[in-house]
């Protein structure tokens, strides 16, 4: 089950719109390409399949991320020489003995690395990286973000995917000279943003109202029809304006920011 929030216009605590949440039932969608092996080839396959096994012999709960997650998630898919497997933190010590015991190796002599937060391993180039925190010290993962995301089977291998509003949580803060996630973070909201647990965002974001209220600005002006299906409240509580009008997206907008195929050409459904 996950939370849908509805907004109490006339209601206030401290100043602030309540936002009341109600249980509903999560659903979102998935894009498969017609042929998986074009994204997920034989070799890094042969290193991912067995990092995976290997964890869930554990009887732990894990969940992939990364751009296997997001191209699920989205339908704009990439090829990737990396996985992301999110772990609780008092199970990273068991998943990374697990995962180097499929013939990886620690990259930190290699490419030194932060390990507060992620553990890379590796073998002929291809990553497995196993993370227990967000990147930016802003949380640590828990359970929740590991059960409520979407299932898919990936080359006949049964897979639980981040929750997508966690991956909107940790994505909206990389915004570097050398790395920007926000194209991802469009092309998550235009395939699953309707189907958000928008009241989970809103409490992660508390006090970084501002940066919500940027990129769904920028959601609303790429693609004005599907940012309408967004909540009433979430526009009020961002205090922007609900696009009134405007195509499902906006191809001369989405050209202006990049010339390159980089936007999905997923037709969601509601």
């Amino acid at each position: 089950m996950t939370m849908e929030a509805v907004f109490a216009e006339n209601e206030t605590e401290a100043g602030r719109p309540v936002v009341r949440v109600q249980r509903r039932r999560a659903s979102y969608p998935i894009h498969l390409p017609e042929r998986i092996e074009d994204y997920v080839p034989d070799d890094p396959w042969q290193v991912f399949q067995p990092a995976i096994r290997a964890a869930r012999a554990l009887q732990v709960p894990f969940a992939i991320g990364g751009g296997l997650a997001i191209s699920l998630y989205t339908g704009q898919w990439r090829n990737s020489k990396d996985i992301d497997l999110y772990v609780l933190p008092q199970d990273r010590e068991a998943v990374i003995a697990a995962v180097l015991g499929t013939g990886l190796a620690d990259l930190f002599e290699l490419q030194p690395y932060d390990r507060n937060w992620i553990f890379r391993a590796a073998r002929g180039g291809i990553i497995v990286d196993v993370m227990w925190a967000l990147a930016n010290g802003a949380g640590d993962v828990e359970p929740g973000w590991l059960a409520r995301g979407a299932s898919a089977t990936v080359r006949d291998e049964p897979l639980r995917l981040l929750a997508p509003e966690e991956m909107f949580w940790s994505k909206v803060h990389v915004l570097q000279r050398d790395r920007c996630d926000w194209p991802d973070l469009l092309n998550l909201l235009y395939t699953t943003g309707p189907h958000f647990d928008w009241a989970r965002v809103v409490q992660r974001m508390a006090g970084q109202e501002r940066l919500l209220g940027s990129i769904l600005s920028l959601f609303a002006w790429v693609a004005p029809g599907r940012a309408r299906l967004l909540p009433d409240w979430l526009w009020r509580r961002a205090r922007l304006e609900m696009p009134s009008t405007g195509s499902v997206r906006c191809h001369e907008h989405l050209r202006l920011l990049d010339t390159r195929d980089w936007f999905t050409n997923v037709e969601p459904a509601r």
